[in-house]
């Protein structure tokens, strides 16, 4: 038997800084429009993660932040750097490094 636990980071937003973030998204257009919605879709894409038998990590996306990460490597600011971002913070959060 695998005990092996599978970490799933996902990107999560404050209802607060939701718009400021998608406003900086290339691929805005494939984002929820209003926070609700979004919210709504990510609970269930969580909830599908947990019954598969993942552990989810919520890695908040500040948009600054981000924005300023994918400056300093040159990337897009898309779905593609999303998740190169939250993968290398819950890394990082998992060896106490941020």
């Amino acid at each position: 038997m695998d005990n092996t636990i599978k970490l799933l980071p996902i990107s999560w937003y404050t209802a607060e800084e939701y718009d400021a973030a998608i406003s900086i998204m290339a691929d805005r257009d494939n984002l929820p429009r209003s926070y609700d919605a979004w919210l709504k879709k990510a609970i269930h894409t969580e909830q599908q993660a947990i019954a598969s038998g993942y552990a989810v990590q919520r890695v908040i996306i500040n948009p600054k932040e981000f924005s300023r990460w994918c400056h300093d490597r040159g990337l897009d600011i898309n779905a593609e750097a999303r998740g190169r971002y939250i993968t290398e913070v819950a890394i990082n959060s998992k060896s106490g490094n941020r």
